[in-house]
């Protein structure tokens, strides 16, 4: 008895030990580690081994429980008079069919309800870990299942395919019996056809040999036939070639005495033309010889012009060399002249904030009585220190900020340049010395007595003040430039369109005093070149060059190009003279 109570009481402590181990979340990872063997179809040998031990042990439960249940199990007959009796208070099993209740002890008895709840509540337990565990091979199972169905759908399809193919198969291997019965017939038919043929063949070729056979004479080979058929085709060429040659030399005698005949009919009619052509020879010849001369002479005209040509030429290009070098050396100026102003740019704005720390006199609009006011302008501290505001002052003649105005640098939302954003009555002429300072309540507009005062002002406040964009030494060059030229548009489009007439004007008279100097030393030239061919031309050289052409000048390169077209031509008819005679 004592050992069923032991029992019973290790069953109750394994059901409380179960209830412990889920509330701590064991029962999630079991179950996650059963989906994770079921998605992954890994055997479950350590599942099975411990399902067995948990059934052998859940057994020798049952069979102590039943055996120290307290109150009598109540049996009863059904309608086959078998004998049923309760379940098990922890699996609800029954007992098997010849099992018998033990008798009830004094010592095994439930201690009220709450032994019975915590009975049932293991039983519940059991149950719950007895699915929990079967629920992995569960998953397998209807996982095998569907991957059956669909081994059996794909089986299904593949017998279907494979019924079509089986039938196509059996068309084609019908369709091409067909067509090697149809061969056959066909080949047969050709046979039958080319029979009679075959026969006549075989005919000829017998009779061909028999023919053969009679023209072989005996002794005498095909050799010695085919050698006197050759000595025959020479025999016939060598008579051809006689024959034509005697024709030949017959055509020749006759064409001779023809020639002769001619000739003598011919001989007086042939010394006039004779006469006539060697006279009409004698001129070409005068003719040509003149030309020569005429040619000699204007050649070496053309080598004297070809050399001022070159000459001109070559200073052409000298001049076009010179304009180039020229233009690089401008060029090289202008970016010499750009690297410059960069540096003038950056020494600039150093100098900027020495005037800035420093302090200069200025005028500044005030606002009450809208008039110009000396006032001594500084930037506070001086150097070293950094700048921190924009003071001025009404002690001018001691250049001290003594009960100053100011404005913190931090507050400045910008820095302009130029009397525009003055009203229309206080704008200057001199719009190039006005610079103003913005801020967010209002402006202060100042004006100075020479524009590189202004220019150090804008340069070194744009660079303070931290809420301003700095300002470039190009912008303020160019906006001076533009104050300089005119107020608008208009006005600078007049001055500049002045400044080019001005200047064409005066490139236009350098040309005409260039051009007049050169036509000046070009007539000198002529004059000594003229004076020098009076001295030795000749008589025979003033009748030869009467008929020439008249001189082209040397400037005009399309009269040029069709002289020299001319001699061309004159070369050229010197030949054909020179041909003729």
């Amino acid at each position: 008895m004592k050992m069923q109570y032991d029992l019973r009481q290790e069953a109750l402590a394994l059901s409380r030990a179960r209830r412990s181990k889920i509330a701590a979340g064991t029962r999630p990872a079991i179950q996650a580690a059963a989906v994770a063997a079921a998605e992954f179809e890994e055997p479950q040998e350590p599942l099975a081994l411990d399902l067995h031990v948990e059934t052998a042990a859940l057994q020798r439960a049952h069979r102590a429980l039943r055996a120290s249940n307290t109150f009598a199990s109540p049996k009863w007959t059904d309608e086959e008079g078998l004998g049923l009796s309760w379940p098990c208070p922890v699996c609800g099993t029954l007992l098997e069919k010849g099992e018998k209740v033990v008798s009830p002890s004094a010592g095994a008895e439930l201690d009220g309800p709450a032994q019975a709840e915590e009975v049932l509540g293991a039983r519940i337990e059991v149950l719950e870990e007895l699915l929990s565990k079967t629920r992995p091979q569960a998953a397998e199972a209807a996982a095998c299942q569907r991957r059956l169905r669909a081994a059996e759908a794909k089986t299904v399809d593949l017998e279907a395919a494979l019924d079509l193919a089986s039938r196509t198969c059996d068309e084609l291997f019908s369709t091409l019996e067909l067509q090697t019965a149809e061969f056959q017939a066909f080949a047969a038919q050709v046979r039958a056809a080319a029979g009679p043929w075959l026969e006549q063949q075989n005919q000829l070729e017998v009779q061909l040999g028999a023919v053969l056979k009679a023209i072989t004479l005996p002794g005498e080979k095909p050799n010695k036939l085919r050698e006197e058929l050759q000595t025959e085709r020479r025999r016939l060429q060598v008579s051809r070639r006689r024959s034509r040659r005697e024709s030949a030399q017959k055509h020749e005698a006759t064409i001779r005495a023809l020639q002769t005949k001619l000739l003598e009919a011919e001989a007086p009619e042939r010394t006039g033309l004779e006469q006539d052509l060697r006279q009409q020879l004698d001129r070409s010849s005068l003719k040509a010889s003149e030309l020569e001369s005429a040619l000699a002479q204007q050649q070496a005209k053309a080598t004297e012009e070809a050399t001022e040509l070159k000459a001109q030429v070559a200073a052409l290009e000298e001049g076009a060399e010179a304009k180039q070098r020229e233009a690089h050396e401008a060029k090289v100026s202008r970016a010499k002249l750009r690297i410059q102003r960069t540096g003038e740019g950056k020494g600039l704005v150093a100098r900027s904030l020495e005037v800035l720390s420093t302090g200069v006199v200025v005028y500044k609009l005030c606002a009450g009585n809208g008039k110009w006011q000396e006032r001594f302008l500084a930037v506070t501290p001086a150097p070293p220190a950094a700048p921190e505001s924009l003071k001025w002052s009404k002690d001018v003649s001691r250049r001290r900020l003594s009960s100053p105005s100011v404005v913190p640098l931090k507050e400045v939302v910008h820095v302009g340049f130029g009397s525009d954003a003055l009203p229309e009555k206080h704008r200057q002429e001199v719009s190039w010395c006005c610079f103003s300072v913005w801020t967010a309540q209002r402006s202060f507009h100042f004006k100075a007595g020479d524009e590189r005062i202004a220019e150090n002002f804008v340069l070194g406040l744009s660079r303070l003040c931290p809420g301003t964009k700095p300002a470039s030494v190009h912008s303020l060059i160019l906006h001076r430039a533009l104050g300089k030229l005119g107020p608008d548009g208009a006005a600078r489009a007049a001055a500049i369109s002045a400044a080019v007439r001005r200047a064409a004007e005066v490139r236009k008279e350098e040309l005409q005093a260039a051009e007049s100097a050169q036509a000046a030393k070009s007539e000198e030239e002529d004059e000594d070149e003229e004076g020098e061919e009076s001295e030795h031309t000749s008589d025979e050289e003033k009748s030869a060059t009467s008929a020439e052409p008249e001189r082209i000048p040397i400037k005009n390169r399309a009269a040029l190009c069709s002289y020299f077209d001319a001699l061309d031509n004159v070369q050229q008819r010197d030949v054909v003279c020179a041909k003729m005679s």
